[in-house]
């Protein structure tokens, strides 16, 4: 059983270093407020991975802190990929606002989430039980889904709805750079020649969105990978609670752990390429061949 949790503890301080490094390269090539959180996130987890690895090599040593790091790193993840999320949503409203239902729910279950991983790390600290209770965790991993959800519903109904209703982006055709700027952020920062843009303000059906060819197709793959992602790590919460009580602070299921929040970083810290996002576009949002993506020499701050 040593030599599994040390393989799974060992793979997962290789992947989180490999994605670090990944993403690394990017910050330092194209350097954005939203990789530069990502990459502080993914070196964060590397220090959770390596922690998960020491501990397993000698268990009587450092329990209690890699818990009160756990919960600490955790909550610091939480914050920069869901936050992540709802900047890129942000992108697809005309009149983007903080209070919308879905946002407000984001933030709301955010925060109780924070203030859940950072009074466990508090006890802790002053406790001699070294490791969360299963009930703290079960609450964690709660609000962690409900902020992921509304996240991602609030992020992906104008890519939905404008897909769905097949208005199809098909408005008109540019021969130019399209940059859409919304309170302050970047936009996609692709070029395109003959780039499809669909102007939502004539549209009567979908006043409040904004869309074109380019934050269509970078929404799609962020709406698929991040969906994909999303639901594995809620099949793995489940299942670790259905094995056992202490399944949910063994080290595999932790390694496991930070191993999915390692794609989560990378999706965020590592722009789509142009073949991707050209399959997107012709193939997804089944918008034909004639539209040719270029990137720019300045990504996104939301890819």
């Amino acid at each position: 059983m040593e030599i599994v949790e040390l393989s799974f503890t060992f793979l997962s301080v290789v992947i989180s270093f490999l994605g670090s490094c990944w993403v690394l390269y990017y910050t330092i090539a194209s350097p954005t407020y939203l990789r530069a959180s990502c990459l502080l996130s993914s070196l964060a987890n590397l220090g959770l991975c390596s922690m998960n690895l020491l501990r397993v090599m000698n268990p009587t040593i450092l329990q209690n802190y890699f818990w009160v790091g756990y919960e600490a790193i955790s909550a610091l993840y939480a914050t920069i990929i869901w936050s992540c999320l709802l900047f890129t949503g942000r992108k697809f409203y005309r009149d983007a606002s903080w209070k919308d239902p879905l946002c407000k729910a984001s933030i709301l279950s955010l925060m109780v989430l924070n203030i859940i991983h950072w009074v466990t790390a508090g006890l802790l600290l002053s406790s001699s039980d070294g490791q969360p209770t299963l009930l703290v965790l079960i609450l964690q991993a709660i609000f962690w889904i409900m902020c992921g959800i509304c996240c991602f519903l609030y992020t992906f109904i104008p890519i939905l709805t404008v897909h769905f209703n097949h208005v199809g982006l098909k408005a008109r055709f540019v021969d130019e750079e399209i940059e859409i700027k919304r309170d302050g952020y970047k936009s996609d920062g692709y070029k395109s020649d003959n780039a499809e843009s669909f102007d939502t303000s004539t549209t009567a059906e979908f006043p409040k969105y904004s869309i074109n060819s380019q934050n269509a197709s970078v929404g799609t793959w962020y709406m698929i990978s991040v969906g994909i992602l999303t639901v594995l790590y809620v099949a793995f919460y489940i299942t670790t609670f259905i094995i056992s009580s202490s399944a949910p602070i063994h080290p595999i299921t932790n390694a496991v752990d930070f191993m999915l929040r390692n794609g989560y970083v990378i999706i965020y810290g590592v722009p789509p390429s142009r073949k991707l996002l050209e399959y997107m576009l012709s193939n997804v949002l089944r918008m034909g061949s004639t539209v040719s993506i270029r990137m720019s020499d300045m990504n996104t701050e939301s890819a």
